[in-house]
């Protein structure tokens, strides 16, 4: 594969911000809190994706019918979650949501 440079990849789309190193730890933890700040599950669920179609894409050992299994229970998890309830009355309320991760 060709290697990119930060600039190129941000350019293409592939990474969304290139960060100075100065800046990094800053930005870095701006973005954990940003993302502390989501459902858990869908994090969950979006970190488990990224890994099943990884390995699948990787490994021929894992078979597209299982993986895809693996995301239809992830996302049905989601859908079920007390946590999606509340991202919808949160967002009504025009309010912050208030996520427990079940």
């Amino acid at each position: 594969g060709r290697i990119f440079t930060a600039e190129e990849a941000e350019r293409r789309g592939l990474i969304h911000r290139v960060v100075p190193p100065e800046p990094l730890r800053g930005e870095a933890r701006s973005f954990a809190e940003e993302v502390a700040r989501l459902a858990p599950l869908s994090v969950q669920g979006a970190k488990r994706t990224i890994a099943v179609v990884t390995d699948a894409l990787a490994n021929a050992r894992a078979s597209t019918p299982d993986a895809v299994a693996e995301i239809d229970e992830l996302v049905m998890q989601a859908y079920n979650s007390r946590d999606l309830q509340e991202g919808i009355v949160a967002m009504s309320e025009k309010r912050d949501p208030d996520f427990h991760g079940h």
